[in-house]
């Protein structure tokens, strides 16, 4: 089946997550330097928040940034599912949601506004 953005209830089987980032921004006496000297004034939390259904039909999050990042790759096998991160711009992440034998990618473009942005998916 695939990712569909929230239409009604949640169907038998599925679950309903929210995917989505907040943000802060820092001030530049505050903000780390990335490997190339540029400032990191965007603070934000990319998670994945179960809505609707069991929780424990989800096996492991991966969240795939930017490859700017070190690691890329953060892998969360219990909730909450979620990373707290600092980047100098904005990029869409990849959200790997693996559900027994089926693996759902989402992406989400991270929003550097105040109360950041979220999504609603049936997987």
């Amino acid at each position: 089946m695939p990712v569909r953005k929230r239409t009604n209830s949640v169907g038998s089987g599925s679950v309903l997550v929210e995917i989505g980032n907040t943000y802060e921004r820092l001030g530049n006496r505050d903000a780390p330097l990335s490997r190339n000297g540029i400032k990191k004034v965007h603070q934000w939390e990319l998670f994945l928040r179960v809505i609707e259904g069991d929780q424990a039909v989800i096996q492991k999050v991966e969240f795939v940034l930017d490859p700017s990042f070190n690691p890329q790759k953060y892998i969360k096998t219990l909730a909450p599912f979620h990373t707290k991160q600092t980047s100098y711009g904005a990029f869409t992440a990849n959200v790997q949601i693996y559900l027994g034998n089926k693996v759902e990618t989402v992406p989400h473009r991270l929003a550097f506004i105040k109360g950041g942005s979220s999504n609603c998916y049936e997987l």
